[in-house]
């Protein structure tokens, strides 16, 4: 089975959500699961002044030209 995991919690945050993705995914490989993570690192992040830990992330938009 394969499992992908959309979230906007992840590593370097440090909370109860980040961990229990983290320990979800070491059980769910355990099991035999192939599991990833769609996670704020694969964008591009704008710093948030009143949350410093957190930050808006933005996606690529790309257009096409027929």
């Amino acid at each position: 089975m394969r499992i992908l995991v959309a979230t906007d919690a992840w590593h370097p945050q440090i909370n109860g959500v980040v961990r229990t993705l983290s320990m979800t995914a070491e059980a769910a490989r355990a099991l035999g699961t192939d599991i990833a993570f769609l996670t704020p690192q694969s964008f591009r992040t704008v710093a948030m002044p009143s949350y410093p830990t957190s930050a808006w992330r933005c996606p690529t938009v790309r257009r096409s030209h027929a």
